[in-house]
């Protein structure tokens, strides 16, 4: 038989600010917070358990999470990207770590986490990357001139 476990108002304000990061992905959040992923259901889809205390509790941890999550953002700009750790990590799996702090920031801080365009869907960004290298010249950018002034030889 399973053991029973009481949690406190504070634990279940912590772990519904996990799965508000995890976009309620119930089991995502129960591996970051050892919660079963039933209970974290119970508490967030069926309000079981959720007390007053806890919807009280709820924005100051899901701001404390926030406020983690870009310290540790900043840790891997910092550190991720130094010259010695550059050379043993692959770009890509640096800036999905980035991309998934800042989409968990923005989700607890209750920010758009999608650009949406005029038809009300989310817009896709296409980068491509070419073999080419860009061009860094001044030349082709013309000197910025005030309005009616004149050219100097």
């Amino acid at each position: 038989m399973g053991r029973y476990r009481n949690y406190s108002d504070e634990d279940k304000a912590t772990a519904l600010a996990f799965l508000a990061a995890n976009r309620n992905n119930y089991k995502a959040a129960s591996k970051h917070t050892g919660i079963p992923w039933q209970t974290l259901q119970s508490w967030h889809r069926d309000n079981i358990g959720v007390n007053e205390a806890v919807t009280e509790i709820l924005p100051e941890k899901t701001k404390n999470l926030a406020d983690a999550l870009e310290e540790k953002l900043w840790l891997v700009v910092n550190l991720g990207f130094g010259e010695d750790k550059i050379k043993d990590a692959y770009l890509s799996n640096v800036t999905t770590a980035l991309g998934t702090l800042v989409d968990k920031i923005r989700l607890l801080r209750e920010q758009p986490t999608a650009i949406i365009g005029d038809d009300g869907k989310p817009k896709q960004i296409n980068i491509a990357y070419t073999d080419r290298e860009p061009d860094r010249t001044t030349d082709a950018v013309p000197a910025p001139t005030a309005p009616d002034a004149e050219a100097v030889d």
